[in-house]
């Protein structure tokens, strides 16, 4: 499981994205996740964006 931590940034005028996965042997690259961006890419952003709507976040106050 990934860390994904979302915090405002004054030199961007948004919320910046940072994420880690720590347990990258769990990461199949037969899925179509062969590092971390790809799975950041592929599983987390989609995710990452609907809660930050949810949350109100719109995409004008994300720097991602």
């Amino acid at each position: 499981m990934g860390l994904v931590r979302v915090q405002w940034n004054d030199a961007e005028a948004g919320y910046t994205v940072a994420y880690d996965v720590p347990e990258m042997g769990k990461i199949d690259p037969a899925e179509g996740n062969g590092d971390a961006a790809s799975f950041y890419e592929s599983d987390v952003y989609w995710r990452l964006v609907s809660d930050l709507d949810g949350m109100g976040i719109s995409s004008e106050l994300r720097a991602i």
